[in-house]
């Protein structure tokens, strides 16, 4: 399991798997933030209305950021892509542990959705992309397990220590992202899907630490790329319009649930 092969795809995994984890503790935030801003003894006091606003929050920007993602992932690289979110992440955070309003914990939090919407059609295709088949299901696992352990951490963090310090500690997630990320090469198969053959195939023998083994990958690789089939093409517009509507149907639902729930 531990080959060569497999630390450099976990490694070039690593900051899509920290996004996953800022994800995760953004979702789990509101439970967190709006109990606490409801507590009588809090600085700051949320009405019921408000409470409702910021649980309601997710939906949009999240489902914003899920197809602005899915389009700029194709133009500009998934991993320019998966850098550019950790700007929304930052930055709401700290809006959100420096607000003394609800304007501002409302503005933070659409920041954070947005990056949590963003992030999670580039990370999901660039670890499908850069790794082995026989590595795939365990890293992409590792994704999953790293956006449930996010939604736990909020919980307890917040919990013993307060939404404000939890926000703080969020902060630093997206700068760690944005480290792993830039340290790592570009989807080869996005390269080589550009015509930027040298460099694709550079990216490749780097995750595969000049395998051997994988030169007839790296060749389908090549030929596939040069049929330039992608998310866009036509006959996956269908596909992926049935997802994005159904995506707005489960958004819907979970919204209004949330609103009765703290109704």
């Amino acid at each position: 399991m531990w080959s060569p092969e497999f630390k450099r795809q976990l490694l070039a995994s690593s900051g899509p798997i920290v996004a996953a984890l800022c994800g995760g503790m953004t979702s789990g935030f509101t439970a967190v933030l709006v109990p606490q801003l409801e507590n009588d003894n809090s600085t700051m006091h949320l009405t019921r209305r408000e409470g409702s606003w910021i649980a309601s929050m997710l939906d949009l920007p999240m489902a914003l950021g899920f197809v602005l993602s899915c389009i700029l992932m194709n133009v500009y690289g998934r991993r320019f892509i998966n850098l550019l979110v950790c700007l929304p992440f930052l930055t709401g955070w700290v809006i959100i542990a420096l607000a003394d309003e609800f304007s501002l914990i409302s503005l933070g939090k659409f920041l954070t959705n947005l990056g949590f919407g963003l992030s999670n059609p580039p990370s999901m295709v660039y670890i499908s992309e850069i790794t082995e088949f026989r590595y795939r299901g365990t890293i992409l696992a590792i994704m999953v397990l790293s956006l449930s352990s996010g939604i736990f951490a909020s919980h307890i963090i917040g919990t013993v220590l307060g939404w404000k310090i939890l926000s703080a500690f969020c902060a630093i997630l997206p700068c760690i992202s944005f480290m792993c990320v830039y340290s790592t090469p570009e989807s080869p198969t996005w390269l080589a899907s550009k015509g930027l053959t040298v460099k694709a195939e550079e990216a490749f023998r780097w995750l595969r630490v000049d395998s051997g083994e994988s030169e007839s990958e790296l060749n389908l690789m090549l030929t596939q790329a040069r049929t330039n089939e992608n998310i866009m093409a036509p006959k996956f517009q269908k596909a992926f319009a049935i997802l994005l509507i159904i995506f707005f149907i489960l958004m819907y639902v979970l919204a209004t649930i949330k609103n009765r729930i703290i109704s």
